[in-house]
């Protein structure tokens, strides 16, 4: 008896509007999944689109909601992150990028929505209640540096070992390599937490 190897198949990676919640939380999004189901990323990002790639393309499904996240619509950001979980995979993501992206990734921690980590880009969390899961934060070195040590603080203090970090914005060549190593850590810490 020869031992054969399983053919090589081709992973297709496919984008598609999709829509979800019901009644006043009714919303649409951009859905970046392949043929093999991977876990999810809830990507708060008006213009998430191609990150969303991005990430589809290293085995994640990633919905991004086309909602104005300064009108905080809580009901439609939940009903994105439900529909993730109970449609693609039970792992999931958060990741908010700036300060929009931050509020509106509040609203799942207040409304007590389960998720296994967040990742902020740029945007600081302020206030009550304070995310219970893994935090990863990217942050240029131009931000508010106190706000960044009062939420490394207030992480801590809750028993939290936040990984937060701090890039040079000084040139633009700097800033596309921050934004790779940004995008790399993302990416271990994505991989790590949700598989």
């Amino acid at each position: 008896m020869q031992w054969r190897q399983p053919p090589e198949r081709v992973n297709h990676l496919h984008g598609d509007l999709v829509e979800f919640g019901r009644g006043r939380s009714r919303s649409r999004g951009y859905l970046a999944h392949s043929d093999r189901v991977g876990p999810g990323v809830l990507l708060l990002d008006q213009h998430g689109h191609a990150r969303a790639d991005e990430l589809n393309g290293e085995g994640f499904t990633v919905l991004v909601p086309e909602l104005d996240l300064d009108a905080g619509d809580g009901g439609a950001i939940v009903a994105a992150a439900e529909y993730l979980s109970a449609n693609w995979h039970p792992r999931l993501g958060v990741v908010g990028v700036g300060p929009e992206g931050a509020a509106a990734s509040k609203v799942l921690v207040t409304r007590e929505v389960a998720f296994d980590v967040l990742v902020l880009y740029g945007g600081f969390w302020i206030g009550e209640p304070l995310p219970r899961m893994p935090v990863v934060g990217h942050f240029f070195e131009d931000a508010d540096l106190d706000d960044l040590k009062r939420l490394r603080r207030d992480l801590s203090s809750q028993g939290q070992v936040p990984e937060l970090y701090t890039y040079p914005a000084a040139s633009p060549d700097e800033g596309a390599g921050a934004l790779e190593l940004a995008h790399a850590r993302t990416l271990e810490a994505l991989e790590y937490l949700l598989s």
